[in-house]
Formats: structure tokens, C-alpha cells, sequence
């Protein structure tokens, strides 16, 4: 990327960053700030360990369909541990 269009990345950047920021401090707004980048982090590192656990499956962690595998979810009574009252098959 040239120097030029770093810049002008930079200058809008810290633009939407005031603009969000408003009547907010910036001690108080880099909080958040950080607060958002270590949740992005988090993120990115449980995409990174699903994909690692499901790669013997051939899938990544992105191709999953919740709505699928919620409809192949039904609750039953367990007949295998009587004690227990419902169990996920």
C-alpha cells in the first residue's frame, strides 16, 4: 500500500474513531476500544482451535450450519440412565 494511501486510511480511521467516540473520553473510549479488540482476538483464536478439532471431519468451523444441526437435534427421554430426565440425541 503507498504512503499516501496509508495516510488518508489513517486520517479516516481516526475520523470514525472521533465521530464514535463523541462526548466520550479518551481514556474512557480506549477502554471499549481494547474491550472489542480482545473479543475480536478471542474470536479468531476459537475459529482458529474449532477448525483444528474439525479438520479430521474434512470441515471448517465456518462451514457449519447452526439452523441444520439444530433440526437434527431432539430431545427424548434417556432409557439408557433412568435418572437422568432428557438427553440429547
Amino acid at each position: 500500500m503507498a504512503d499516501d494511501a496509508k495516510q488518508t486510511l489513517h486520517t479516516q480511521l481516526w475520523n470514525i474513531a472521533n465521530t464514535l467516540r463523541g462526548k466520550m473520553g479518551a481514556d474512557e473510549f480506549r477502554d471499549y476500544i481494547l474491550g472489542f479488540i480482545f473479543y475480536k482476538y478471542l474470536s479468531e483464536r476459537i475459529h482458529l482451535f474449532a477448525d483444528d478439532i474439525l479438520k479430521h471431519d474434512g470441515v471448517t468451523f465456518a462451514e457449519l450450519d447452526e439452523a441444520k444441526a439444530e433440526h437434527r437435534r431432539c430431545w427424548r427421554p434417556s432409557k439408557r440412565r433412568p435418572w437422568t430426565a432428557w438427553a440429547i440425541f
